[in-house]
């Protein structure tokens, strides 16, 4: 259920978005200002529902490491604390006054640091 609602929020956020987005693209000025307040709304949400899932995470940090049978070496512990790293990078540019302005640059910096750690094994290694 827990995916559910992360799946349907995310594309409900996206949708909203895109949506002030193409009211942006008007050019009556009362419907840019429009379009304007939604994609702003849009991102409000968006970092709602971030903060959301690193809640989520957090909790299931915390369960995990309760439990006995972890030792704390398995290899996925990588990409927990990559998650994390890529949280922070996520919710400092979103917390930026006027983010919007910065989501194109910050998405592809956040997409090759998050992404670069758990291929830089394989690259290493040679698979």
């Amino acid at each position: 259920m827990l995916i559910v609602s992360m799946i349907t929020s995310s594309l409900c956020v996206c949708y909203l978005q895109a949506g002030g987005g193409a009211l942006q693209t008007s050019p009556n000025p009362n419907t840019y200002e429009i379009g304007n307040k939604t994609l702003f709304v849009g991102l409000v949400m968006q970092l709602i529902s971030y903060l959301f899932f690193v809640v989520v995470l957090i909790h299931a940090h915390h369960k995990i490491n309760n439990d006995a049978r972890i030792i704390g070496s398995e290899p996925w512990w990588k990409i927990i604390w990559v998650l994390y790293f890529s949280s922070v990078c996520i919710l400092v540019s979103n917390l930026r006054t006027h983010a919007w302005k910065f989501i194109d640059i910050s998405s592809i910096l956040r997409s090759v640091l998050s992404i670069a750690p758990l291929n830089w094994r394989k690259v290493k290694e040679g698979i």
